[in-house]
């Protein structure tokens, strides 16, 4: 994939997602010291995380399933998200899947291996309410399978998991 054509595709996210999205509930885990705040203590702990709703993006045979993210609680890292692909179709991620976190203004700040679950760059980084999610499927089209994308976010003081579907 040229970094030209994946940052055209963000700017599709940025044009192109819904503002109406998906809000991810998360508590701090029974018994926490963290109980009713943040990880940086001191703010209450509800909705560390929302994600915009996803659109497609098809570029001759290969795609990309775009999501905003809407909202971020301070002290969050993409390190701290781990993130798969579930549904009905059962599809295996091909050594081409990722998911690369690009920043406006900035650039691609993280990338994530769906094969290996793990975050190849940029785990550290905060996530932040200026960020698109690109997940890239290859040749492989998900669009209209009932798939979704399954986020599982685990902190200190936050951990939680749901989805997102893929359009």
């Amino acid at each position: 994939m040229h970094r030209g054509a994946l940052l055209g595709i963000v700017v599709g996210v940025a044009v192109g997602v819904a503002i109406t999205g998906v809000t991810f509930r998360w508590s701090p885990p029974p018994g926490s010291p963290c109980q009713g705040t943040n990880s940086g203590g001191g703010q209450p702990v509800g909705s560390p995380l929302a994600i915009g709703t996803a659109f497609e993006e098809t570029r001759g045979v290969e795609h990309w399933y775009n999501f905003s993210v809407e909202f971020a609680g301070s002290d969050i890292s993409w390190r701290d998200v781990s993130l798969q692909v579930d549904g009905p179709t059962n599809t295996t991620p091909t050594l081409q899947w990722n998911l690369t976190v690009i920043a406006s203004g900035l650039g691609i700040r993280a990338v994530y291996s769906l094969p290996d679950r793990a975050w190849i760059s940029g785990g550290s980084e905060e996530i932040t309410s200026n960020q698109a999610i690109a997940l890239f499927t290859g040749v492989t089209n998900l669009s209209a399978q009932g798939d979704i994308l399954r986020i599982t976010l685990e902190g200190a003081c936050f951990g939680g998991t749901t989805s997102a579907a893929i359009p």
